[in-house]
């Protein structure tokens, strides 16, 4: 890392391949960052650091951003959370009132002439209290920040607009019209042509780097935990076991090939679409969904082995009896009792079309069998685990679910979470475990009342863009 402003005799990294290559990047009076600095080696960059100490925001700031150019937090976030503003970085919440920052990455290759070539990609983001993003410009340039540009004035106050033209003069361009969907589509053809000359598959390229860094929340992803004894108590009731895998980095593979199971690997499709994926390589028509936490107890195991001992069964479509295995205590055979349709014949009912949810609807005058033994479910290690995973499953139904009218979305955020509260505790049983139980009722309850949180900021979010492109 260093500092352009006090660069002296500093020199500056440079490009030693014939491919273009990320070499620096930076960021200037963004977040908690007056001016930082970051070398890439090799095309890579390493962030080490403790929690809230800005590794993810660089990331966020960086790439793809500076390929894209969108600031919707559907774009710019890992995790896709609408919570997750782009005037936040600027603002830090109420820290400031207006201020204007940059964000640059600079690329760099050696012609066939063996003379070294560079490009550098930036944006300035301007964020008032209250308005969120004011002003958004980007630059392409082949000046190189720290010897030929300097993005700040003598005084340390970040260029505007105008000065940063006349910086650039006949070297780079400034894409900042006002009309800011217009200026995005020019600066990405731009960069498009400059960088990479993919025509239009440039669009696709970028869709695909946003959905590779989104977190895998999938049925097989490092489940390395449990996944052992979920294939060893299947074994004996099915011909074959697929696995759908993500990109596991523990054993979870290995865990898998050696219980027996075929292991496919599949980027990340969103809920049903995954399932369907699966249901896709699977040999024969009548299947058995569990996920990678769910574990056949003996009973259901015998079940399902009588009911197919004479051929296959006689409706195509099975309910199991799930049931919540705790972090303490025995397995919730009364307290929230679920029944979920895993067994089913392929040719009659499919896993949705859909990124958030996975559960199939039965066609009307189709009958659905119910079956009595116990398909243990180890959904939670602890209550920390709990929070986390309700937090994110409610961006995901918040961000890919069908949306709500504003006026009912509003309704349920001010009214709806001692509703959830009962359902959990009283319906669904959680009274049975006492103080334990109010525990675990209010952290559902809040996990289904964030997804309506999220939602009705979704909705703020879709007509503040809407506005913009106005």
């Amino acid at each position: 890392m260093s500092d352009p402003k006090h660069n002296g005799g500093v020199s500056l990294p440079a490009a030693l391949r014939q491919r273009w290559q990320p070499i620096r990047g930076g960021l200037l009076n963004i977040y908690r960052y007056d001016y930082q600095e970051f070398r890439y080696e090799g095309g890579r960059l390493l962030l080490r650091g403790n929690n809230g100490t800005g590794k993810s925001r660089v990331l966020a700031l960086q790439l793809p951003f500076l390929l894209d150019g969108e600031i919707t937090p559907q774009r710019v976030e890992p995790d896709q959370d609408s919570a997750k503003r782009m005037e936040w970085n600027l603002l830090l919440g109420g820290k400031h009132d207006d201020r204007l920052g940059y964000t640059w990455i600079e690329f760099g290759r050696v012609t066939e002439n063996g003379e070294a070539e560079y490009k550098t990609l930036g944006c300035a983001l301007r964020a008032v209290q209250g308005y969120g993003i004011r002003q958004q410009w980007f630059f392409i340039t082949s000046q190189r920040i720290g010897r030929d540009l300097f993005l700040e004035n003598a005084v340390g106050q970040p260029l505007s607009k105008t000065k940063l033209e006349a910086a650039l003069g006949d070297q780079g361009k400034v894409f900042g019209s006002g009309k800011v969907e217009d200026d995005r589509r020019d600066y990405r053809n731009s960069v498009n042509q400059a960088l990479f000359g993919l025509g239009d598959r440039y669009e696709a390229l970028l869709n695909l780097l946003i959905q590779l860094r989104q977190p895998q929340l999938s049925r097989t992803l490092n489940e390395e935990r449990l996944l052992g004894r979920v294939v060893a108590a299947v074994r004996e009731v099915v011909d074959e076991i697929v696995v759908v895998d993500c990109g596991s980095t523990d054993a979870t593979v290995a865990i898998a090939e050696a219980a027996g199971a075929r292991v496919i690997n599949q980027e990340w499709l969103g809920n049903g679409r995954q399932k369907r994926f699966a249901e896709d390589h699977c040999r024969h028509d009548f299947l058995l969904d569990l996920d990678a936490d769910e574990v056949l107890s003996p009973a259901l195991a015998a079940e399902i082995r009588a009911l197919f001992s004479a051929g296959a069964p006689p409706l195509p479509v099975y309910e199991l009896r799930l049931v919540t295995v705790p972090p303490v205590g025995k397995p919730w055979t009364n307290i929230a009792v679920a029944y979920r349709r895993k067994l089913y014949d392929r040719r009659v009912v499919r896993a949705p079309d859909h990124k958030a949810w996975d559960q199939f609807e039965v066609p009307a005058g189709v009958k659905v069998g119910r079956l009595t033994g116990d398909l243990l479910h180890y959904s939670f290690r602890d209550l920390a685990h709990l929070v986390e995973k309700l937090n994110r499953v409610s961006s995901v139904r918040a961000r890919d679910g069908k949306q709500a009218g504003r006026a009912a979305v509003a309704a349920r955020v001010l009214f709806a979470w001692p509703f959830y509260f009962l359902k959990h505790f009283v319906l669904r049983g959680h009274y049975r475990s006492g103080l334990y139980g109010i525990v675990l009722a209010s952290i559902a309850a809040n996990g289904r009342w964030q997804r309506d949180a999220k939602m009705y900021e979704r909705i703020l979010a879709d007509r503040e863009q809407a506005r913009e492109r106005e």
